[in-house]
């Protein structure tokens, strides 16, 4: 067994534990997939996959929807969606989705900690 292999014991006290049993089973899954899942997925979200805000900025709204389909993020373009029926998402509801998808990446924060930073320059 390599080191990437070994296992290791994690402590979860109970209510923790009874939660996170409770949706491994909505899932249908054991808790240790479960728990590799959720790992998973938070190192995927905190890493952003190398989506950097730049690219981000970039991105009109279809390339936004990608992004959330592709990262299976927790944002509903529906909800920042304010045209109507014969005509496309705007400057604005573009910019709201992707100020969403920047929060749900973490990179939202970091962008307010650069600016705060530059400031004090």
């Amino acid at each position: 067994m390599s080191n990437n292999d070994a296992i290791f014991h994690l402590r979860l006290n109970s209510d923790l534990r009874d939660e996170v049993d409770e949706h491994a089973a909505d899932a249908g899954i054991t808790s240790s997939e479960f728990v590799r899942n959720a790992i998973e997925h938070y190192m995927d979200v905190d890493q952003s996959d190398g989506v950097s805000v730049e690219e981000i900025n970039d991105m009109d709204w279809d390339e936004l929807c990608d992004l959330i389909d592709e990262h299976e993020l927790e944002v509903d373009p529906a909800d920042y969606d304010n045209s109507t029926f014969f005509s496309s998402p705007d400057a604005d509801d573009t910019k709201e989705l992707r100020e969403a998808v920047l929060t749900e990446l973490g990179l939202l924060d970091e962008i307010s900690a650069e600016l705060e930073a530059e400031e004090y320059e």
